[in-house]
């Protein structure tokens, strides 16, 4: 998450309520109080949903719209209701007026999660195996290991091997895989723990981690 506002006690409202109502959910939460720190955090972070102001100290944050990959969740905050309809017009997934309600908030949140837990269900991967075109879940998939021109997929209950190479698969996987290793790309939502040189996955498995990894999932 991350939360733009260029006053402390917008920040500070939005950080209490959101510990309270979905911290369970929270990998990390990220605070910019000015146009260009937003937007140089947009730049070097993904996030999965962002919070942000309209107005940045007489700066528009409709700009920071073109740095906002397609697939995060905009929730405009402002104190300015005639900013609605040019928010939902333009990418915005929610709208709430300041000053926050909390139960405003805890609706908005739980459309979030269903709408982030459906479409990470409802992405997949095609692959051509004996040939034939197989479907596989995003949330089947544990890691990729590389080798070559080949690359194996390691799922819950099986792996397979195809004829292509990680390079070729990133694009395909989006934000909810990261790569570890030039060998190995993970599905975020079965890493356990990391520290500089390895990598434990959920089901206790340990996956080395080069220094560019490292720099990945940090």
């Amino acid at each position: 998450i991350l939360v733009v506002d260029d006053e402390e006690s917008g920040r500070t409202t939005l950080k209490i309520l959101l510990e309270k109502l979905f911290w369970a959910h929270t990998e990390f939460m990220d605070f910019s109080k000015s146009f260009d720190d937003a937007k140089s955090k947009l730049k070097s972070n993904q996030y999965d949903i962002v919070f942000l102001d309209v107005n940045l100290k007489g700066i528009s944050a409709f700009d920071l719209l073109t740095f906002i990959p397609f697939a995060t969740k905009v929730v405009f905050v402002t104190a300015y209701s005639e900013f609605m309809l040019k928010a939902l017009r333009s990418k915005a997934f929610d709208y709430l007026v300041k000053p926050i309600k909390e139960e405003d908030l805890k609706e908005c949140l739980f459309r979030l999660q269903m709408a982030l837990t459906s479409e990470n269900e409802n992405q997949s991967l095609h692959i051509k195996q004996r040939g034939l075109t197989r479907i596989l879940k995003f949330s089947e998939i544990i890691y990729i290991q590389g080798d070559g021109p080949y690359c194996t997929i390691y799922l819950k209950e099986e792996c397979c091997t195809i004829a292509r190479t990680i390079k070729s698969l990133l694009p395909e996987l989006g934000n909810g895989f990261v790569r570890i290793h030039k060998t190995y790309v993970v599905n975020r939502t079965q890493i356990k723990g990391f520290n500089k040189d390895k990598l434990i996955l959920l089901n206790n498995q340990f996956l080395p981690v080069s220094r560019t990894g490292l720099k990945n999932l940090s």
